[in-house]
């Protein structure tokens, strides 16, 4: 059985099967245990998880409009995966305008774009 155990930072996963699509987050000191006929996507960095989620990216809902959105959720929006960053209630303002809140897919144009600047 596939297991998620951070050992210095949390770990961000989705679980994905055929109808199956579970986003969450696991904390230092607990264990996650995956079912084996589930592939697990999982990274503690949240730039790596949300580029390695493209390929799901048209399985999570989308952004609503309104309500209270908790961390670590993950919708599609324009798209694109967004994640929720910190626990809030949803305003009108576009994800990518209140990285406070919300960590956003990068095109990978900006990925190269920021790379060739470097």
């Amino acid at each position: 059985m596939p297991t998620i155990l951070p050992t210095d930072r949390p770990i961000f996963y989705t679980v994905h099967g055929a109808d199956v699509l579970i986003s969450d987050m696991t904390q230092v000191g607990d264990l996650t245990g995956v079912n084996d006929a589930l592939d697990v996507v999982s990274d503690a960095d949240e730039n790596a998880y949300l580029g390695a989620l493209a390929p799901l990216t048209d399985r999570f809902p989308p952004l609503p409009d309104s309500g209270w959105l908790e961390r670590a959720a993950v919708y599609q929006y324009s798209d694109k995966a967004v994640m929720v960053r910190q626990a809030h209630e949803r305003t009108a303002r576009d994800p990518a305008d209140a990285l406070a809140l919300f960590w956003c897919q990068a095109d990978v144009t900006d990925a190269e774009d920021s790379k060739a600047r470097v």
